[in-house]
């Protein structure tokens, strides 16, 4: 809600897109989710709570800026690298966490109205230096090869596994339990 107070009230000059995971609305009784009237009609923040939209990548590349959490949303967001600014609401001890580790693909801001401000300001001219994680980690999670699909990486990585236990010197239960006719 602080970030929706600043975008309303410190920078009308910009726009929000608020759209949370689809399930936290439609399962606001257990994740006590709702969203203060105050918020609905202001003409810089567009809130979708669980359209289509909210989860066909609509979203993703109108955005400047990823604004966010703990979502594996902001993996789908570097496909276009560009800044990051990770909300640590709880105090959160983030850094050798590997729970957090796309946290260090952007600004962390602990206290929204009073860093959320700087760190918007800053997204830009500090991207640069979060630019090379973010092409590595992006590289990680997806594959990429123009001249194979990821359905091929599997297969091959299958038969692979396949042959080598099925080589002179393995154990003959290894050889029953990766057969073809088990799979």
């Amino acid at each position: 809600m602080r970030v929706g107070f600043l975008f309303n009230h410190s920078t009308p000059h910009q726009g929000l897109n608020f759209a949370p995971h689809i399930v936290l609305f439609r399962r606001n009784l257990r994740h006590r989710a709702f969203l203060p009237r105050r918020f609905r009609g202001v003409r810089n923040i567009h809130i979708d709570t669980g359209s289509e939209l909210s989860v066909d990548m609509t979203y993703m590349p109108a955005a400047d800026i990823y604004l966010g959490d703990v979502s594996s949303q902001v993996y789908e967001f570097l496909l276009n690298p560009r800044p990051c600014i990770f909300l640590n609401g709880n105090g959160v001890d983030w850094r050798d966490n590997p729970c957090y580790v796309h946290w260090h693909l952007g600004q962390v801001v602990g206290n929204v109205p009073g860093e959320l401000p700087q760190a918007m300001a800053q997204a830009f001219p500090t991207h640069a230096e979060f630019l090379p994680r973010q092409h590595a980690v992006f590289d990680y999670t997806f594959f990429r090869d123009p001249g194979r699909t990821a359905a091929q990486v599997g297969a091959d990585a299958i038969a692979d596994y396949l042959d080598r236990s099925s080589a002179p010197g393995s154990k003959p239960r290894d050889r029953q339990l990766h057969s073809t006719n088990r799979i």
